[in-house]
């Protein structure tokens, strides 16, 4: 099994870099010129000898998807994973090859020294949690003991049963909402500014794929008045950490990211391609 992930990862790598040859000697040259910080250019060695990765860091290399375990469940009639000692069920239709590789992104992604990590502090305990893009459910799954309550907005029907599976020891404290979150109100999105007019909400975890900014603009008197953390994803789009940022101080937040960078190769820029991954929102007292 050793020499199977070896090869694997060996394979990977080697075919990656050389479909990469370009966009990799773009990164570089931007990483050795002058608009690069410190901490881009710590990055080189990893680009030097490594394709292109989204968590572009070396400690990436120490797991491998083969090493994750699938399960299946008979009653449920849905593949399950061990999530840190709790059952994080897959929605229907993907095979377990591809679960393993889902698997294994999100453990690297949620693994302490990635940029993509979630910032879970003592905010969390009591709170009333609205975990928007929850997908899977493996952050709200994280801190299920420690909320009052999590409300699980998810748009993609496939992922309902899943939830549903995953959250079931704890269906009294789970409210799934199966909508979009955005700046209006129709059949299929809600604002979050509606939907918690006369509820409580003090804690937001948002990961959308470019529509945070939306959400937030939708969430105008909830974060003014109610929420006192938020953590949400700035990575979508190469403007979203400093638009998120501002919006969020305007707001009356102080406001942080995760450290390092990940890495999106979308368009002509490198400058573009390295991206914070998280901001942490705290309200000012």
């Amino acid at each position: 099994m050793k020499f199977i992930k070896k090869l694997t990862k060996w394979y990977h790598n080697h075919r990656l870099m050389k479909q990469q040859k370009v966009s990799r000697e773009l990164l570089l040259d931007f990483l050795n010129g002058s608009d690069s910080t410190e901490e881009m250019k710590a990055l080189r060695p990893f680009f030097e000898n490594h394709c292109i990765e989204m968590i572009p860091y070396p400690w990436i290399d120490e797991s491998h998807y083969l090493e994750v375990e699938i399960s299946y469940d008979e009653c449920k009639k849905l593949y399950y994973a061990d999530w840190h000692g709790r059952k994080l069920y897959w929605r229907s239709g993907v095979r377990p090859y591809i679960i393993r590789k889902n698997i294994h992104a999100l453990l690297l992604e949620q693994d302490a020294r990635s940029p993509h990590k979630y910032v879970i502090d003592n905010g969390i305990d009591g709170a009333v949690l609205a975990d928007i893009g929850a997908a899977e459910g493996c952050f709200a799954l994280d801190v299920i003991d420690r909320v009052k309550h999590v409300y699980l907005f998810e748009c993609e029907k496939g992922w309902i049963n899943a939830l549903r599976a995953t959250f079931e020891p704890w269906r009294e404290k789970v409210t799934i909402v199966n909508k979009f979150v955005g700046d209006h109100n129709d059949d299929m999105v809600v604002t979050l500014d509606a939907y918690f007019a006369d509820k409580q909400l003090d804690y937001v975890k948002a990961d959308i794929e470019g529509a945070e900014i939306s959400m937030i603009k939708g969430g105008k008197c909830v974060f003014s008045n109610k929420v006192k953390e938020i953590n949400v994803c700035t990575y979508h789009t190469p403007v979203d950490a400093d638009d998120i940022q501002r919006i969020l101080t305007s707001y009356g937040y102080s406001c942080h990211f995760t450290g390092g960078y990940l890495c999106i190769v979308q368009g002509e820029k490198p400058s573009e391609w390295l991206r914070r991954g998280v901001v942490l929102a705290k309200r000012n007292v």
